[in-house]
């Protein structure tokens, strides 16, 4: 993937064109993954609601270790985990934030680079879809992993994100991971399904940055409130994720 600059650690947006393909599970067990091989790693919640501090079981309000505000007035929380990962969210009370998107984004944007300069990796959940705000942390990114998964539906919004971004900005680079797939053999025709029409319409090569195996227990950590990596560290989606951070830290 391309790396960061010599100034800073490396920006990685986990993005999708649609709610609901495990996009802030993979998120967030990414960034402990790094974590756990030494890597400093602030994971950036950009989503309208905080799945990240739910998948977390913490509750802003009530469990934040430091609250941050810049000298224009961006405030929110920090969550220091374990093994240097640090979870900044800018969520409410409810887990929701209040009129940020048009107001805040600026200085949003210059936080992920505050971080990205005292940090190896930023990993960003965005929102999924496109809005104006998540626009702007895409284009931020070194790199985007679009997530897809086998349902035709996933496919095509994945594309469609892929086809509007690089529109505004031709420069992005994009890779695809393939999530909720029962075999290695079923991400592969996934992607390669995913891949020609990205070829054929846009013209584009977005590699296969990783795929993630469908596992039953990923439900039962979700319900936990507890990253998979944690509570099942030799699960399928376990053993995924290491392999896709591996590929990072390399």
């Amino acid at each position: 993937m391309k790396a960061g600059t010599s100034e800073r650690g490396c920006i990685f947006a986990v993005a999708s064109g649609r709610g609901g393909v495990g996009k802030s599970n993979i998120a967030l067990n990414l960034a402990m993954a790094l974590s756990t091989m030494g890597r400093s790693v602030t994971l950036f919640d950009g989503a309208q609601r905080s799945d990240i501090l739910l998948l977390l079981g913490r509750r802003p309000a009530v469990e934040s270790v430091e609250t941050f505000r810049d000298a224009s007035g961006l405030s929110g929380m920090i969550f220091e985990e374990q093994n240097d990962l640090r979870v900044v969210s800018l969520a409410g009370p409810d887990g929701a934030r209040e009129g940020f998107e048009l107001n805040n984004q600026d200085r949003l944007l210059r936080e992920i680079v505050k971080q990205s300069a005292e940090r190896d990796f930023v990993i960003i959940d965005t929102a999924a879809g496109l809005s104006v705000l998540s626009a702007d942390l895409l284009m931020k990114a070194d790199e985007v992993v679009v997530v897809i998964t086998p349902e035709p539906s996933a496919v095509s919004d994945g594309y469609a994100l892929i086809k509007v971004l690089s529109r505004s900005d031709p420069d992005i680079r994009f890779s695809a991971l393939v999530n909720r797939v029962e075999s290695k053999s079923e991400a592969l025709e996934v992607y390669e399904r995913f891949s020609l029409v990205i070829d054929h319409f846009l013209d584009m090569n977005v590699p296969l940055f990783g795929y993630v195996l469908e596992d039953r227990r990923l439900t039962r950590a979700v319900q936990n409130q507890r990253p998979i990596l944690a509570a099942y560290p030799r699960s399928r989606v376990s053993k995924c994720i290491r392999m896709m951070a591996e590929r990072l830290n390399a």
